[in-house]
């Protein structure tokens, strides 16, 4: 080989390889006509280059281990949201990272049954909320009107709220057999609830308190045959069932330990 000649990466990974295998320098650099210098410098170079190969190896390892826990990571969450039915389903508006990382995960399993699990609980999530709201304003009336006479500084929210929970205890076959009405007297007058839930704050009369017992009582036995009963019932069921489902395949991506495609968030 003329000296000066460019040397080929082949080449001199070939130089590397056979050095490694015990080649003598002055041995290689005899076979291919190049000085011993040349010979060195060209195997340190390649030894240099599988370094840097390996590092880059090894960052592409970790950074692919790293994509997989964050996709495992809010499949996880999303597992561990779902059967708190009361609060917000995993849904926009939520932080970037999750929604990309959702995006992410949906794009590795476009056809998962986690998706349509999904999608069941987070539209049984809101047609709960859109049923309470409705449930709500139309009981506010009823609670106004009846305590005007009564209590007319008493703005009712508290017996709403106990009312909501009579009907959700209703929808799902249970009676509010365990809630208690308790009365606490004090210098100012008589403190009524039901449960956890403020019927009448410092009443003067005994009375009148057992006339809101009374009243209440009656309250809550009408709220356990509400219209929307049916409506509750079904998006209860739906509540159930979604996490149910979504604890099923995100435990086999668990399992599974791999992620078949790409996404956007994949390391190169």
């Amino acid at each position: 080989m003329p000296r000066g000649t460019k040397i080929a990466p082949a080449l001199r990974r070939e130089w590397f390889d056979a050095y490694e295998r015990g080649a003598r320098i002055d041995q290689l650099a005899k076979l291919a006509g190049r000085t011993e210098r040349t010979v060195r410098d060209h195997i340190e170079r390649a030894s240099q280059e599988r370094e840097a190969r390996e590092a880059r190896g090894g960052l592409l390892r970790n950074a692919v281990q790293g994509h997989l826990a964050d996709l495992l990571g809010v499949a996880q969450r999303l597992r561990q949201r779902a059967p708190q039915s009361e609060g917000p389903a995993l849904q926009p508006p939520h932080d970037v990272s999750t929604r990309l990382l959702l995006e992410g995960l949906r794009r590795h399993l476009p056809r998962s049954p986690l998706w349509k699990a999904h999608e069941q609980w987070v539209q049984a999530t809101h047609d709960l909320a859109g049923l309470q709201r409705r449930f709500e304003a139309r009981w506010q009336q009823r609670v106004a009107s009846e305590l005007a006479p009564l209590l007319p500084e008493d703005d009712g929210r508290g017996w709403v709220s106990g009312l909501w929970f009579a009907a959700r205890r209703a929808s799902a076959n249970q009676g509010v057999d365990d809630m208690v009405y308790r009365r606490e007297r004090s210098d100012v007058g008589t403190t009524l609830a039901w449960g956890s839930f403020d019927v009448a704050r410092t009443v003067l009369s005994d009375p009148l308190v057992d006339r809101l017992e009374g009243l209440h009582g009656n309250l809550v036995k009408e709220a356990m045959q509400d219209i929307d009963l049916g409506a509750i019932v079904k998006a209860q069921a739906q509540l159930r069932a979604a996490p149910a489902a979504i604890d099923e395949e995100v435990e086999k991506l668990l399992l599974r330990r791999l992620l078949p495609g790409r996404c956007s968030l994949c390391p190169a």
